[in-house]
C-alpha cells in the first residue's frame, strides 16, 4: 500500500485526436490510477485504490509515497487506456504527461523489464523523457499509427508494432533502448509477395549486384526470383521434365551469376549424370539480373566430374549409391560442394572464364573414404581420411577457414589453412534442446543447418530442429530468434518459428531465413546491431 504524504504526481492526460496524422489533445473526465508493473493497484491508507479523474483541461493530481517508479494509467472512453511512468520525489510534485508516446515507452519498458526478471526501477529512468520525445517524433512523422487500438488486450500488438517500426526506420531510438535495457530487442517480419502459395522455400541467396532475393523450392519444380517492385518469377518452368526437386544448394558465383544444384529422392538418382567417362554432377547457373522483368533468365547446365577416388562406390551395382549436393560456396576461384549423402566436401576447378565445355575436374576436399567408399563418422582431425562427418548441410568461408554444419552430429566444424578440421560449436554427437550462453563447444544444437557471417565476423547458425537462429559471439552461443509461442511478425524471441535451413544477409545487414512450415521467407532485423 502507498500512504499519502507530502509528495504528489501531477500532470495532464493527452489523448490522441482523430486525425490521419498524430495530434494530441487534453482528455477530460478520465479515470487515473497508479499500479505496479504487474498491473497491481496501489492502495491508499483507507484501503482503496489511489485514483482520481482529470478535470476539464485533462489535469490530475495523486498523493503517493515517494521512491518507487509508478505506472500511471488513464482510462479513456471505449476502454482505451494510456500509460505513463513516473517516480515521486521525497518532497514536492512530480509532473507527468500521460500520452500515446508515453504509453509506447511505458509498455515497452514493462515488457522487457519483466522478461529480464527485473523491476522498472532497476533501470536508469532518467532517459525516459528523451525516449518519449523520439517516439512522439515517430508519431508526428507517420512512422507509427496515429490512433492505434489502446484497449488492454491490444498491448502486445502495440509493443510489437513499436519494435518493428524502430527496427526498420529508427536506429537512433533502437540504440537508445538497447543502452537502457542492456540488450537489443530484435524484430522478425515476413517478406510479402515473394512466393506463391504452396511454395516451400529450402534455400535463399541474395544477388550481390542487385540485392534481389532468390529462393529455391523444396519438392517444387522451380526457383523463385524476386526483383524489387515486380511480381516473383518462377524459373525453370520449361525444364519441368527434368524433375527439379529439393534445390538446396544455391550460391552466387564470382561472375555475378547464381549457381544451384539439386538433391533428389533417393529412388530417382537424378543428381548424377552417367557418361562414358564416368559419373558427373549436374550444376546449373543463371543470370538473375538478365532479361526484362517477368521474363525467364537464361539457364546453363554445367558438368562436374566426380572425384576418381569415388570410382569403387559409384561402380558398385550391388548397393544403392547416391550423391546429394546440399551446399555450394566459392573461394579462390574454386567451387566447393557439400554432399550430404556421402558426408564429403568436394572441390572443383573450373576452366578459365567458367566455360561450359568439358566437365570441371573434382577432388575430395574433406571427409573419409574406405576402399573408395564414403566412410561416415564423427571426428575432427586431418581433413582427408582423418576427419569424418555424418552429413554436411551448409558451407561458409570465414576468415580463411571453411566452416560447415555437420547436422546429424549436431556440430559446426571448420577446416583451417593447414588442413585440420576442428569443432567450432556444439557437442559432437549430442542432439538436443538449445542451451544459451554456453561456451561454443558446450552448446547443444539439433541438426544445425544454414550458416552466415556478418561484417564483424560473427557466425550465425540455423538450429534446424530447435527452430531457432543462434549466434556465436565472443565466447558464448545465444538465441536471437525463435523459441517462443507467438505467430506472425514481432519480437524475435517470442515467435514460434518453423524449420530453418538457409540464411543469407541482405544489403542492409539484416538476416534473411526460410521457414519451411510457414512456406515463407522472413527477415531478422539486425541492421542496427545485435
Amino acid at each position: 500500500a502507498l500512504s499519502g504524504g507530502r509528495t504528489a504526481l501531477a500532470g495532464t492526460v493527452l489523448a490522441p485526436a482523430a486525425a490521419t496524422r498524430y495530434t494530441a489533445a487534453p482528455a477530460s473526465g478520465s479515470l487515473i490510477f497508479v499500479s505496479t508493473a504487474a498491473e497491481e493497484l496501489f492502495l491508499g491508507p483507507s484501503g482503496g485504490a489511489i485514483a482520481t479523474t482529470t478535470d476539464e483541461k485533462g489535469r490530475f493530481e495523486l498523493r503517493v509515497a515517494p521512491g518507487k517508479p509508478l505506472f500511471v494509467s488513464a482510462v479513456l472512453a471505449g476502454d482505451r487506456r494510456l500509460v505513463g511512468i513516473a517516480t515521486a520525489p521525497a518532497t514536492g510534485v512530480a509532473t507527468v504527461d500521460i500520452s500515446l508516446e508515453s504509453t509506447y515507452v511505458a509498455e515497452f519498458l514493462r515488457r522487457y523489464s519483466a522478461r529480464a526478471g527485473k523491476a522498472p526501477g532497476d533501470y536508469d529512468l532518467a532517459g525516459l523523457p528523451a525516449l518519449a520525445s523520439a517516439t512522439r517524433a515517430m508519431l508526428e512523422n507517420g512512422e507509427l499509427p496515429p490512433s492505434p487500438d489502446l484497449s488492454p488486450g491490444a498491448v502486445p500488438d502495440l509493443v510489437d508494432g513499436y519494435l518493428l517500426a524502430m527496427a526498420e526506420r529508427r536506429g537512433d531510438l533502437h540504440d537508445a533502448w538497447a543502452r537502457l535495457l542492456g540488450r537489443r530487442p530484435l524484430a522478425v517480419t515476413t517478406l510479402s509477395g515473394i512466393l506463391p502459395a504452396g511454395f516451400a522455400p529450402s534455400a535463399i541467396a541474395v544477388d550481390p549486384a542487385s540485392g534481389d532475393v532468390v529462393v529455391a523450392g523444396f519438392n517444387t519444380t522451380g526457383v523463385q526470383l524476386s526483383r524489387s517492385g515486380t511480381p516473383p518469377v518462377t524459373l525453370f518452368r520449361a525444364l519441368a521434365a527434368d524433375g527439379f526437386q529439393q534445390v538446396t544448394a544455391l550460391a552466387p558465383g564470382p561472375d555475378g551469376r547464381l549457381y544451384f544444384a539439386q538433391r533428389v529422392d533417393r529412388g530417382q538418382g537424378g543428381a548424377i549424370a552417367r557418361t562414358d567417362s564416368g559419373a558427373e554432377i549436374r550444376l546449373f547457373r543463371l543470370d538473375a539480373a538478365g532479361g526484362a522483368p517477368g521474363r525467364l533468365p537464361a539457364v546453363e547446365e554445367l558438368r562436374l566430374a566426380l572425384p576418381a577416388d569415388l570410382a569403387p562406390y559409384l561402380a558398385d551395382t550391388s548397393a544403392f549409391t547416391h550423391v546429394e549436393p546440399s551446399a555450394l560456396v566459392w573461394a579462390g576461384g574454386k567451387l566447393y560442394m557439400a554432399d550430404v549423402a556421402a558426408a564429403l566436401i568436394y572441390e572443383f576447378l573450373p576452366p578459365a572464364g567458367l566455360a561450359t565445355g568439358s566437365a570441371w575436374p573434382g577432388a575430395v576436399h574433406s571427409g573419409s573414404l574406405a576402399a573408395g567408399r564414403p566412410a561416415r563418422g564423427n571426428a575432427a582431425g586431418p581433413r582427408r581420411n582423418g576427419a569424418a562427418f555424418g552429413g554436411i548441410t551448409a558451407l561458409l568461408w570465414l576468415a580463411g577457414d571453411l566452416f560447415f554444419s555437420d547436422a546429424p552430429n549436431g556440430v559446426i566444424r571448420a577446416v583451417n589453412a593447414s588442413g585440420i578440421v576442428r569443432d567450432v560449436a556444439g557437442r559432437a554427437g549430442i542432439l538436443g534442446k538449445a542451451q544459451d550462453l554456453a561456451a561454443p563447444t558446450d552448446a547443444i544444437f539439433d541438426h544445425p543447418q544454414g550458416l552466415a557471417a556478418d561484417a564483424a565476423g560473427r557466425l550465425f547458425v540455423a538450429d534446424g530442429d530447435n527452430h531457432r537462429i543462434r549466434v556465436l559471439e565472443g565466447a558464448t552461443v545465444r538465441t536471437l530468434a525463435g523459441g517462443g509461442t507467438g505467430a506472425g511478425d514481432g519480437d524475435a524471441r517470442t515467435l514460434a518459428l518453423g524449420r530453418i535451413t538457409s540464411l543469407a544477409f541482405d544489403p542492409r545487414g539484416n538476416l534473411l531465413f526460410n521457414d519451411l512450415e510457414a512456406g515463407s521467407v522472413r527477415r531478422l532485423w539486425l541492421q542496427h546491431g545485435i
